[in-house]
């Protein structure tokens, strides 16, 4: 799992885009569901049927990540959103760049935000029934979807869903 991580953070050195969302979830594993792994064994998770959640976990999370860090990792040329999702909204990776939110790309991030509640219910899955009660685990995809929805209606700038999720808020 470290050396997975590695290879994902080496990646967000040189300039990021991909073409589905195969290298997009590969990226994810690496970044993030590689950490849930670690995690396990942090927190003695030895059960080896919970991997699969934790994978899912740190997926669903770095989904969330990207949908919300669009402009900003574009700005630094990073392009998470691939861009065979993009064209289907006949929208592009140099689109993203726009600050006015093109609908395509709106659309597309929405996409991957039902795509990271996805991995989100998965995860959830793996919590043992008395714990699924107490923890609720995508609270932040919910309050990222919720922005996107209210961009889609308005002429939002993309920019203004970078705040869609605020780190430790609640």
């Amino acid at each position: 799992a470290v050396h997975e991580l590695i290879v994902g953070v080496r990646g967000d050195l040189d300039g990021v885009r991909y073409a589905g969302d195969r290298e997009l979830l590969r990226y994810c594993y690496r970044v993030a569901g590689t950490v849930g792994l670690l995690m396990c064994g942090v927190i003695g998770v030895d059960d080896e049927d919970a991997w699969p959640f934790a994978l899912d976990l740190g997926i669903a999370m770095q989904l969330t990540n990207i949908c919300r860090d669009v402009l900003e990792d574009a700005r630094m040329g990073r392009v998470y959103v691939p861009a065979a999702r993009l064209e289907a909204h006949q929208a592009s990776q140099a689109l993203v760049l726009d600050e006015r939110a093109h609908v395509g790309v709106r659309a597309t991030i929405a996409e991957l935000i039902e795509l990271a509640e996805r991995y989100y219910r998965s995860a959830d899955e793996g919590l043992p029934p008395p714990m699924r009660d107490e923890v609720e685990l995508w609270p932040v995809c919910e309050t990222c979807s919720n922005k996107i929805a209210v961009s889609e209606r308005t002429p939002e700038r993309l920019h203004e869903m970078e705040a869609c999720t605020d780190r430790g808020a609640g």
